[in-house]
């Protein structure tokens, strides 16, 4: 993944209790699109839930769909803008 310097990474996950996706957009200084990227829904099953129980969406949010959307986009932006603070520290580290 190429660094990009003065770019800017937006990312959001969001969903419900049938749905989960996300989407990443990664801009350079004057707000020009870099890079895109976003999942299909995510539609976890009765079963899914049962197993996993209250980390299901932590799980589905971290290892599912940021993984898979940061594997997509091919620019490293300098700063990730992110609402959901449970996304923050796999950022840093990304």
């Amino acid at each position: 993944m190429a660094s990009q310097v003065n770019s800017l990474g937006y990312i959001i996950i969001e969903g419900s209790e049938t749905m989960i996706r996300g989407a990443v957009l990664i801009t350079d200084a004057k707000g020009f699109p870099l890079d895109f990227a976003r999942t299909e829904p995510l539609r976890p099953d009765s079963l899914a839930r049962i197993l996993y129980g209250s980390s299901f969406e932590k799980y589905a949010k971290e290892k599912l769909i940021l993984e898979s959307l940061l594997d997509a986009v091919e620019i490293q932006p300098q700063l990730w803008l992110c609402k959901d603070k449970d996304l923050l520290e796999p950022l840093k580290t990304n």
